[in-house]
């Protein structure tokens, strides 16, 4: 395998995210937004998000995609060790779909 198949892509952190929001919208919109103003936001997002998501909602990021709850039934697993069957409960789980606009983006 060559090197460029075993890195890893990088993970953005909230800050450098933040980071990138302020540049955008200096560029486009001369707004005079501070770094303390997109972390709010953010945290308000994903607060947001979480809150409809436990309501059982579905959550659309416009030119991102979607955010929904997946129910996951009761399966019988093996343990990796003994090779023991244990059962793992039910439960639910966050799917996402990337809307057209992103894909388009990184095609």
């Amino acid at each position: 395998m060559s090197q460029e198949q075993t890195q890893r892509p990088h993970l953005v952190t909230k800050a450098e995210l933040i980071k990138d929001v302020l540049r955008i919208t200096r560029e486009e919109d001369a707004r005079d937004l501070h770094a303390v103003d997109v972390e709010v936001v953010l945290d308000a997002l994903a607060e947001a998000c979480a809150a409809r998501l436990a309501a059982g909602d579905d959550v659309t990021l416009p030119g991102i995609g979607r955010l929904k709850v997946k129910a996951r039934a009761a399966r019988m697993v093996r343990n990796p060790r003994t090779g023991e069957p244990m059962s793992l409960p039910p439960k639910r789980g966050v799917t996402f779909n990337a809307g057209k606009k992103l894909l388009g983006r990184i095609e």
